[in-house]
C-alpha cells in the first residue's frame, strides 16, 4: 500500500525519468517477478511463522526439530533445479522454523514467572486489600476518558507489606477524574508523558479475563505484555519524580494544546466529531461513542479507528505530492524529510505498536528509496516481520499485528500488477478504485473471522473513507503544531460543525438493514477466506502473462468478492445446534454482572447482557457479542431486562443492534434507560412491560412472571427485578434477577409449594440479602447458578448462602470460579452441566475479544 500511495502521488513517469541511468531501477526491480531465492525474508517469515503457531498450539519441540531437519535434508539432496541460494533459503527457514518453536515457550515462560503475577495474584480466589507502592516510568501518552485517565506504566519496583520487591513489568494505570484531572478546557495538562517518573500509590487487580467460550484466549492477552492493573483511589496519590525527556514533554503540550481546541470547539457536548478527530490525531480512542465504534465495525470501516498502516500511508503520500510536486525538492532530502515527519508523527500519536510497526516499515522503504536501493517492498515487510516476530513472538495472535502485515502484504502483491498499463491520468482514480475493490478483499479474513460482520457496501465505503481519512490525517498533523494561533479556533469549529451531520447520517446508514449481517466469526472462515483471496492474488498474476491480460487479471477480483461474502456465511452450516428435545440454559461469565441464555433449536432469548457501573467499556460488543456467536448463535427473538440497573443493561444494546431482536421485555412499573433508547435500532423493536401473572413463549418454553405486581413501585430497584419461571417439559428454572428478603418472602409465601424448580438462579449475585431459608425451601432447587467476577470486592456469592445451599445439597456453580455455564434439560427431567473450567487452556480455537480496550472505574 505504501509502494502505491507514493507511486501515484509523487507522479511516476517523473521519477522514472528521473533514475532511468541510475543502477539500480527500484521500480523496474519491483515490477519483474522474483524467483524464491530473490526474496529470502518471505520464506522465512513463512517458515518462523509455522514454528511459532504450532508452538503456540501445544506441538512438541520434538515436532519442530523433525521439519527442521526434513528442510535441511531438502538442500543437502543434489536436485538440478535448487540453486545454491535456494539451498541456503531452506536452511535459514529451516533456523527460522526451530527458532518459533523455541521462542514462543520462552515468551510464554517469561510472562508467567513475572514478578507481578507470582506474588501478587498467587490465590486467585481471595483478593490482596493492602495498598501496594510502586515506582516505574509511563509509557507513551495517558488516554483520557470522561471518568479518568489510563496509562501504561513500566514498573521497576514494587513496596508491599513493608517489602521492596523488583518486579518489572508493564501494567495498566487508571487514574480517576478530581479536581487535579478535570476535562475542562481551561485546566492545564497532566504532567505524565513518555520518559516521566512516577512513584504511585494504589490496588492491585487482575486483568479482564471473561472466560467464555469465544472470548477467553491467553495468548492473545499475553501478546499484550500487561501483568496486571493498578488503580488509584484518589488522583492525588501519584507523584512526579523525574520528569520527562524534553522532545517528549514538547510533543505531550502539542497534544493537550489540540485536545483543548478540540474541545472548545465542539458545539454540542455528546458530539461524535470531537472524538473521532481525537482518535485520528492523537491516537486517544478513550471518549469515543460506543455506536459509531460498531457503525464503523459493521460499514467494514474500523481500521480507521487504530492508527497503523492506512494512515501512515496516507500521510506518506501527501507529503511525497508535497516534497516531491509542490517543492521539488532533490529526491534525498525530500525522502529524508518525509521519514523524520513521520517517527514524529508516530511519537505524537502515542508510540503503539502498531504506529512503531508502521512507521519503521515505511521510513525504511523510504531509506532504501531514496538511496536507490533496490529495495523490494516485500522482502522488507517480510524481513521486519521476522524481526519483530524473533523480539515479541506472542505478537503472532495479536489481530492487529496480523492486519497490519496482512493487508500491507496484500496490496503490495496486488496493486502493482492491476495498475500495469494504467498511465496518465487515469492511474489515481483507477488506483484508488482498486484500492477501494481489493483492500476490503485483503481485511476480509479479520472482518470475517474475528468481527463477525460482512457488508456488501464495503467497496463504497473504502472509496468514500480512503479520500476523507488522507485529508483530516494530514490536517491533523498541520493542527497539532498550529492549535492554540490565532485562526486554529475557527477552523477546528468549522471542521468539527461540517463533521457531526455527516457521522450522524453515517451512524443512521451503518445501521440500515440492508447494509451489512451477522456472521458467525470461526478460524475456518478465517483461514478459508485468507486462501480465497491469496488465490486470486496468484491467478491475477498467471492471467496477467496473456494476452488478454488488460481483462482477465481483474477476473479473479471480481469473482473473489461474493465468493468471499459465501464463504463467511458457510460456518453457519456448521455451527452446533441445540439437540432436538433439548433446551439449553448458559450463564455467561460477564464478570460481577449478569447475562444468561436460553434457548431451544429454533428460540433464542437473553436476559440481561451484563455491564460494569461507573465504565464506559461496552462489555456487549467486547464479551457478549463473541460469546454467542461462538455458541452458534446466528439470531435472538427477544431480549429480556430484570431490571435498570448498569451490571444487567449495558451489554444489551450491543446485542440489539447486533442480532436484531423483535421484543424488548422489562419489568412494568420501570423505564427502559435512555442508553438502549438511544440506539438507532430501538424504533423497530416492540417493548413490552411485564407484570405478575402475564406468560409469554418461545418455541417449546413457557415463561411465566411471577413479579412484580403491575402496580409495584419500590425505592430499592432490586426489588422490582423481573422472577420468571421458565418450563419445558415440566422442568422449571427460577430466574430471579436482582431480588432481596422481602421479594423472596412475599413470593414464597404467594406461591408455596408451586414455587418448585430444578435450577435456581441465585438472586443477587449471591448476596447474603439473598437466597434465604423460607425461599429456598419453597423452591428446593438442585442446581443453583451465580453469576459473580473472579475476585470481587463484594466477596460474592457470600459465605453464609454459600453455607445454605450446601445444606440443602444443591450443587452451586459461580461463573467467578468456573467461567461460562452450560446446563442442557432434557425433556425427560434431566440436566447435565459444562462448564469453562473443563476446557483447554489455550485459546487459538476460542475466537477473539478485545481486553481492557475501556478501564474500569472504582
Amino acid at each position: 500500500m505504501f509502494h502505491w500511495v507514493l507511486r501515484m502521488s509523487a507522479g511516476q513517469d517523473s521519477i522514472l525519468q528521473e533514475t532511468e541511468h541510475r543502477r539500480f531501477d527500484t521500480d523496474r526491480f519491483v515490477r519483474h517477478r522474483l524467483p524464491w531465492h530473490r526474496a529470502p525474508a518471505v520464506w522465512t517469515a513463512g517458515a518462523l511463522t509455522v514454528g511459532s503457531l504450532l508452538a503456540g498450539l501445544g506441538a512438541p519441540l520434538a515436532v519442530g526439530i523433525g521439519f527442521s531437519l526434513l528442510m535441511g535434508g531438502l538442500a543437502l539432496l543434489p536436485l538440478r533445479s535448487l540453486a545454491r541460494s535456494d539451498r541456503w533459503g531452506l536452511w535459514l527457514g529451516a533456523a527460522a522454523l526451530l527458532s518459533g518453536f523455541v521462542r514462543v515457550p520462552m515468551a510464554v515462560r517469561h510472562y508467567t514467572d513475572n514478578c507481578i503475577l507470582r506474588h501478587f495474584y498467587p490465590d486467585p480466589e481471595r483478593p490482596d486489600s493492602d495498598p501496594v507502592r510502586v515506582y516505574g516510568r509511563v509509557l507513551g501518552f495517558p488516554r483520557r476518558f470522561p471518568e479518568g485517565w489510563q496509562m501504561t506504566l513500566w514498573v521497576e519496583r514494587v513496596e508491599h507489606r513493608r517489602k521492596v520487591l523488583a518486579c518489572p513489568g508493564r501494567i495498566t494505570v487508571w487514574i480517576p477524574a478530581g479536581p487535579e484531572t478535570s476535562h475542562g478546557p481551561e485546566r492545564p495538562p497532566s504532567p505524565w508523558f513518555h520518559g516521566t517518573r512516577v512513584e504511585a500509590l494504589g490496588y492491585w487487580s487482575p486483568l479482564l479475563t471473561y472466560r467464555n467460550v469465544g472470548t477467553y484466549r491467553p495468548m492473545a492477552l499475553m501478546a499484550r505484555d500487561l501483568h496486571g492493573r493498578f488503580r488509584l483511589k484518589q488522583p492525588t496519590l501519584i507523584w512526579v519524580e523525574q520528569p520527562g525527556p524534553a522532545v517528549f514533554r514538547w510533543l505531550h503540550a502539542r497534544r493537550e494544546r489540540l485536545r483543548v481546541a478540540l474541545a472548545r470547539g465542539e458545539a454540542r457536548p455528546a458530539g461524535r466529531a470531537r472524538p473521532l478527530l481525537q482518535s485520528l490525531w492523537l491516537g486517544d480512542r478513550g471518549e469515543m461513542d460506543p455506536t459509531l465504534d460498531r457503525a464503523l465495525r459493521r460499514t467494514g470501516l474500523y481500521h480507521v479507528l487504530s492508527i497503523s498502516g492506512l494512515h501512515v500511508g496516507l500521510l506518506a503520500g501527501t507529503l511525497a505530492f508535497l516534497f516531491l510536486r509542490v517543492l521539488p525538492l532533490p529526491r534525498r532530502w525530500a525522502y529524508g524529510l518525509m521519514t523524520i515527519v513521520l517517527v514524529g508523527y508516530g511519537i505524537l500519536v502515542g508510540l503503539d505498536a502498531p504506529v512503531l510497526r508502521s512507521v519503521a516499515l515505511v521510513g525504511l522503504y523510504l531509506i532504501g528509496r531514496g538511496w536507490f536501493l533496490p529495495v523490494h517492498p516485500m522482502n522488507l515487510l517480510a524481513g521486519l516481520w521476522c524481526v519483530l516476530l524473533l523480539w515479541r513472538p506472542l505478537w503472532l495472535w495479536d489481530w492487529g499485528f496480523q492486519m497490519t502485515f496482512g493487508i500491507t502484504a496484500g496490496l503490495l502483491m496486488s496493486i502493482g500488477l492491476l495498475l500495469a498499463g494504467v498511465t496518465g491520468r487515469w492511474r489515481v482514480p483507477v488506483g484508488t478504485l482498486l484500492t477501494a475493490w481489493v483492500a476490503p478483499l485483503w481485511s476480509a479474513p479479520w472482518t470475517a473471522g474475528v468481527f463477525g460482520w460482512w457488508t456488501w457496501t464495503v467497496v463504497l465505503w473504502n472509496l468514500i473513507a480512503g479520500p476523507v481519512v488522507g485529508v483530516l490525517v494530514a490536517l491533523g498533523l498541520g493542527m497539532s503544531l498550529w492549535a492554540g494561533l490565532p485562526g486554529s479556533p475557527a477552523v477546528l469549529a468549522g471542521l468539527i460543525g461540517a463533521l457531526e451531520p455527516v457521522l450522524d447520517a453515517f451512524v443512521r446508514a451503518a445501521f440500515h438493514p440492508w447494509n451489512g449481517h451477522a456472521v458467525l466469526p470461526s478460524p475456518a472462515s478465517f483461514v478459508g477466506i485468507g486462501l480465497l483471496v491469496l488465490t486470486a492474488a496468484v491467478g491475477s498474476r498467471a492471467l496477467g502473462s496473456s494476452q488478454w491480460r488488460p481483462v482477465l487479471r481483474w477476473t479473479p477480483w471480481v469473482v473473489s468478492l461474493p465468493l468471499a461474502y459465501g464463504m463467511s456465511r458457510w460456518p453457519e452450516g456448521f455451527s452446533r445446534p441445540v439437540p432436538a428435545g433439548t433446551v439449553e440454559v448458559v450463564l455467561l461469565d460477564v464478570g460481577q454482572g449478569e447475562a444468561i441464555l436460553v434457548r431451544d433449536a429454533e428460540h433464542v432469548v437473553l436476559l440481561d447482557g451484563g455491564g460494569r457501573p461507573g465504565s464506559r467499556w461496552d462489555i456487549g460488543t467486547y464479551v457478549v457479542v463473541p460469546a454467542l456467536q461462538a455458541l452458534g448463535v446466528r439470531h435472538v427473538d427477544a431480549l429480556v431486562l430484570s431490571h435498570p440497573h448498569p451490571d444487567h443493561y449495558v451489554g444489551l444494546r450491543a446485542v440489539l443492534e447486533h442480532f436484531g431482536p423483535t421484543r424488548f421485555y422489562y419489568p412494568a412499573g420501570t423505564e427502559v434507560p435512555a442508553w438502549i433508547r438511544s440506539s438507532p435500532v430501538w424504533s423497530r423493536v416492540q417493548a413490552v412491560p411485564l407484570a405478575e401473572g402475564m406468560e409469554f413463549s418461545a418455541g417449546a418454553l413457557a415463561w411465566r412472571v411471577l413479579h412484580p405486581p403491575s402496580d409495584y413501585r419500590h425505592a430499592n430497584v432490586n426489588e422490582t427485578s423481573l422472577v420468571l419461571a421458565v418450563t419445558y417439559h415440566g422442568t422449571r428454572v427460577l430466574l430471579t434477577g436482582d431480588i432481596e428478603r422481602e421479594t423472596e418472602d412475599r413470593i414464597a409465601r404467594d406461591y408455596g409449594p408451586g414455587l418448585q424448580a430444578a435450577v435456581l438462579k441465585v438472586a443477587h449475585h449471591g448476596s447474603r440479602t439473598s437466597t434465604t431459608p423460607a425461599f429456598l425451601k419453597a423452591v428446593r432447587p438442585r442446581w443453583a447458578l451465580c453469576s459473580t467476577g473472579m475476585r470481587n470486592r463484594f466477596g460474592f456469592p457470600h459465605p453464609e448462602v454459600v453455607r445454605r445451599l450446601h445444606d440443602g445439597g444443591v450443587r452451586l456453580l459461580c461463573t467467578g470460579e468456573v467461567g461460562q455455564v452450560r446446563l442442557v434439560l432434557s425433556s425427560e427431567g434431566r440436566v447435565m452441566a459444562e462448564t469453562f473450567r473443563g476446557r483447554p487452556s489455550r485459546g487459538g480455537s476460542w475466537g477473539y475479544t478485545e481486553f481492557e480496550s475501556r478501564p474500569e472505574t472504582p
